[in-house]
Parts: structure tokens; C-alpha cells; sequence
């Protein structure tokens, strides 16, 4: 059996959260949830992407300063492809009217 990007769809959760911009499941042909993903600011710039973002599978801690990876992708396009979905579902539910964060000095009188 092989994994396609169609076979994968991905449940995503704005965060209201300084540590993290979002959390996502990865769905695999509706037999597999993959939770834990998460969506952070980065200080390096993402090419990919065109903004400062870092997709991170699930991991744990496992020592100090050290984190371990729970899922692992053999294969890199795939992998890819994945995270290009996220970043996909991020970005359009964060720019959802009603996920639209507003200032309010910015509303008139």
C-alpha cells in the first residue's frame, strides 16, 4: 500500500498561545490521527512558505535540551507535502473573517 497526499487531510486548531500559532492532526485515509503537529513563529525564514514558520511533528522530550521525534517520514516528498498542507490549512483559517484578530484602536468611532 502506498500513501498519497490525497490521502491525507489535516484538522488544524488556532492556538491562543504565545508558545505556538496552531495545532494540527494529520488524518491518514481516515484509519490514522497523527495528533500533536504544531505551527510556530521561527526565527529563520522559510522559503517554502515566505514567512518566519516552523512545522513541528509530535515529539517529546527525551533529556535535557533533547527532543525525539514520534512519527518518522521515509519518505521526504511526502513529508514535504504534508507540511505544505498544514501551512495550507493554517493560512486559511487564520484568515477567516471571524478568525481575523482585530485592534481595537483601529476601529473608528
Amino acid at each position: 500500500m502506498s500513501i498519497t497526499i490525497n490521502d491525507i487531510t489535516i484538522k488544524l486548531k488556532l492556538a491562543d498561545s504565545d508558545k505556538y500559532l496552531a495545532r494540527a492532526t494529520v488524518i491518514v485515509d481516515d484509519l490514522l490521527e497523527i495528533h500533536g503537529w504544531r505551527i510556530s513563529e521561527s526565527q529563520h525564514f522559510d522559503n517554502r512558505f515566505q514567512e518566519n514558520i516552523w512545522i513541528q511533528p509530535p515529539a517529546f522530550r527525551s533529556g535535557f535540551g533533547k527532543w525525539k521525534a514520534v512519527v518518522f517520514f521515509d519518505n521526504k516528498k511526502l513529508y514535504g507535502q504534508i507540511e505544505e498542507k498544514i501551512y495550507d490549512a493554517y493560512h486559511a483559517e487564520k484568515n477567516k473573517p471571524e478568525n481575523e484578530k482585530v485592534n481595537p484602536d483601529d476601529i473608528p468611532l
